[in-house]
């Protein structure tokens, strides 16, 4: 593997693809994933667009030099990996028995209780792709910034661009301007909850949450036009989060879009300034004019419990049913094919692969938040991600997506980070655009 320093004293740990239209195929696959792996609802038969075009770009990447070392992943995304297989196999040959499954309260068209068995097949159809998600993930991201170092940038640019488009999506749709979501995806606009190009509003709502802390970062990194289009997609992001009427989505993004501010540096000098403005903003919305105020609670759904009630009651009976569930199976849980009932992934996790599959997910979650910390001082990207893994966590503690590709593509993206080769730390030097980049 040759190094080399490109015009801007940045190391390029990078060999010349041996094909390099190979290569070329695979980054443009690479982001056209980053892309769509938020759209959750646009899918090639029961496959997400995502998560084809991840598959695609790693056969790319892979050909791009069959001589190319695999990227090594960190020990944290292999304990989530090992976890979910061991749970998954361990349910498969000693599942729960046909009279716990048929005890069950299961939901049906979200407000029906039903009692009925799931096969165990199911167990393994959800097992596979879920891993090949967490591999594929940081696999693809690793191999893309080995051949291209601004790989993981043009990444995070692309997922940015996916969720606004699809935030716009469901915010025209939720005004009833547009039908583009329920035309495209079949799922209906519900009191004004739009799904936009996802299978649901809570969807919309933890793609903001994870791209907010990055747009907020790209709006003092990026440059004259990119800039506008920055503070657009920012515009888009708040009214796709709005669209979405998630009280979990709202919370986790006022967390996350706090943090960022405070941390990234380049915000913390304007710090006071935009304190004041923030609460200039409340006075506006919430004392002098209480109606405005009012309404922005009420579409957020943090006032106004009407339309809420039913999902409480339907989130309080599946999490009661999670809990049972992990006391009837501690230690493995009842198996994957139930890993989209709980409304809480910590308590999901524990009802489908119990204290087993828990701690591979917070080792998880852990790690990926610890390589952010280790980074911070280095490398620019590792601040709006950690801050952005941070609002996933938040948010999920109150939602139930532990499945979906979309959950874990901020870890891949932190998985692919470079760490400073001999443990030493890079020296950071800047680029055209602002941004640091790191060289030895």
């Amino acid at each position: 593997m040759t190094i080399s320093l490109d015009r801007v004293g940045r190391r390029a740990d990078t060999a010349v693809p041996a094909r390099p239209g190979s290569a070329r195929t695979g980054l443009a696959l690479t982001y056209l994933a980053a892309a769509t792996v938020p759209w959750t609802g646009a899918r090639l038969g029961p496959i997400a667009f995502g998560d084809v075009f991840l598959v695609f770009a790693a056969i790319a990447l892979v050909g791009a030099d069959l001589h190319r070392p695999w990227p090594r992943l960190p020990g944290w995304v292999w304990a989530l990996v090992v976890t979910v297989v061991v749970t998954a196999v361990a349910n498969q040959f000693a599942p729960p028995s046909l009279h716990y499954l048929i005890s069950r309260d299961q939901l049906y068209d979200n407000y029906m209780v039903v009692h009925t068995a799931t096969s165990t097949i199911t167990n393994l159809t959800v097992m596979v792709p879920l891993v090949a998600r967490l591999i594929l993930l940081p696999f693809v991201f690793s191999l893309a910034r080995a051949i291209e170092p601004q790989a993981l940038y043009r990444a995070v640019n692309a997922f940015v661009a996916g969720v606004a488009i699809d935030a716009a999506i469901a915010f025209t749709d939720s005004r009833g301007i547009t039908s583009i979501g329920p035309s495209l995806t079949g799922i209906p606009v519900d009191a004004q909850r739009a799904a936009g190009l996802t299978q649901h509003p809570n969807v919309v709502a933890m793609t903001c949450v994870f791209a907010l802390p990055l747009v907020i970062w790209q709006a003092r990194s990026a440059k004259g036009r990119h800039r506008m289009l920055v503070l657009f997609a920012l515009l888009l992001i708040l009214l796709g989060l709005y669209a979405s009427r998630s009280r979990s989505g709202a919370a986790a993004a006022a967390v996350a879009g706090a943090v960022a501010l405070a941390w990234l540096p380049q915000y913390r000098r304007f710090l006071p300034t935009l304190a004041l403005l923030f609460a200039s903003l409340a006075a506006l919305l919430f004392v002098a004019n209480p109606g405005s105020g009012a309404a922005l609670l009420r579409g957020l759904r943090l006032v106004g419990g009407g339309d809420t009630s039913g999902s409480d009651e339907a989130r309080s009976i599946v999490n009661d049913q999670a809990m049972r569930d992990f006391l009837h199976s501690p230690i493995h849980g009842i198996g994957l094919e139930f890993a989209e009932q709980a409304h809480m992934v910590y308590l999901q996790a524990l009802a489908v692969g119990g204290v087993i599959l828990l701690a591979g997910l917070v080792i998880f979650l852990g790690g990926a938040l610890v390589r952010c910390a280790r980074l911070a001082r280095v490398e620019p990207l590792a601040i709006p991600l950690f801050v952005a893994v941070l609002g996933g966590a938040i948010f999920n503690a109150a939602q139930n997506a532990l499945t979906p590709a979309v959950v874990y593509v901020m870890e891949g993206l932190v998985a692919a980070l470079p760490l400073a080769a001999g443990g030493r730390a890079p020296i950071a030097t800047s680029t055209r655009a602002g941004r640091e980049e790191d060289v030895e």
